[in-house]
């Protein structure tokens, strides 16, 4: 499996020997990554300074106050029970 890891300076993925780092130029909304959320359905959900974003394992898709966050600042998250 893969260990992910958020901080003020991006995301990064350890898969195995091998380290892949994630900016704003691959798509996230913010370098500053505050909450990780795997759901149930494996897909991954980073919550930054900037919104909301999905990753699908090749793009992300990001989630503002424009989409109806209450606040862009993501501190956590968790999975309802549906």
């Amino acid at each position: 499996g893969n260990m992910w890891f958020g901080g003020i300076s991006g995301l990064t993925k350890i898969s195995g020997d091998k380290l892949t780092n994630f900016s704003i130029e691959d798509g996230l909304p913010s370098t500053a990554v505050l909450s990780i959320l795997q759901k149930k359905d494996k897909s991954l959900w980073f919550g930054t300074v900037e919104g909301l974003s999905k990753y699908d394992g090749k793009s992300f898709q990001n989630f503002t106050v424009d989409d109806g966050l209450a606040d862009n600042t993501v501190w956590n998250m968790a999975e309802d029970g549906k």
